[in-house]
């Protein structure tokens, strides 16, 4: 049987219940229920983000490997100290089994019996003051994905290398405007303060690179002849008007034309 290593009250898409970490799992129990309503094996964290010092709800989301949206819980125990208290010690547990899925080992885990149960964090525990509760991102190793590190950003420093904060803002307005599903997990994590803007498009830099690189394409001429049609003015004659433009059109078409 799997050993537990912590456990805390909180509450996912404003259920409550209880989350309970083992050496195998992460799983989600709603009040009143005896089977978990959600149990994601560890071997699946890739990434980890929790709520800012002094959010008005403490919150912990859980990226797994294939998805980004992955699992938002939020931390339930009274006093609010107690549950940024449970909060850090899943901050911390999680932080370790990433780090063990990106460097490989997590497909060999210690055994059971070797396994040290940590006592669960109740109100009588101890709340000294913790570090700030920052946003902690720990990347996935993927088949052929690479992350990059993460860089706090206030929303206008600029994510691409090299381009300036105003192309970049641009640029990363026009993906989400373009993509409705990617607004909205934008509007969830960064409007409201889990993540800061660099975090959220880390690992998606290459939608950015493509916006630019479709913007940077010259558009090629109209699929059509250079085609000067004269005109027939007073008394008959025929009278062909040359307008700069059509000069243009046919040095382009016919550039012996311009050498000549």
């Amino acid at each position: 049987m799997p050993a537990i290593v912590c456990t805390a009250k909180a509450s996912y898409k404003k259920q409550p219940g209880t989350l309970e970490l083992s050496d195998t799992h992460l799983q989600w129990t709603q009040d009143g229920k005896k089977a978990p309503s959600v149990q994601i094996p560890l071997q699946d964290a890739a990434s980890l983000f929790c709520s800012k010092e002094g959010a008005a709800q403490v919150r912990l989301k859980l990226g797994l490997v294939g998805d980004d949206a992955g699992h938002n819980f939020t931390f339930s125990s009274e006093p609010q100290a107690v549950a940024q208290a449970e909060r850090e010690t899943f901050k911390s547990e999680l932080t370790n089994v990433i780090s063990r899925n990106r460097s490989g080992t997590s497909a060999a885990p210690p055994p059971p019996a070797a396994v040290t149960p940590k006592a669960p964090v109740t109100a009588s525990a101890s709340l000294a003051p913790s570090k700030p509760s920052t946003p902690v991102t720990v990347a996935a190793s993927r088949a052929s994905v690479s992350r990059a590190t993460s860089v706090a950003s206030d929303g206008r420093s600029s994510i691409i290398p090299g381009a300036d904060a105003a192309s970049d803002f641009r640029l990363r307005k026009k993906v989400l405007m373009s993509n409705p599903e990617l607004l909205t997990l934008h509007k969830d994590l960064v409007m409201t303060g889990q993540i800061t803007e660099s975090e959220f498009w880390e690992g998606r830099e290459h939608l950015l690179l493509a916006q630019a690189a479709a913007e940077a394409q010259k558009r090629g001429r109209p699929g059509q002849l250079v085609d000067p049609r004269p005109q027939t003015v007073e008394g008959g004659e025929v009278k062909i008007v040359i307008t700069p433009q059509l000069v243009h059109d046919i040095f382009e078409e016919y550039p012996v034309v311009g050498r000549s």
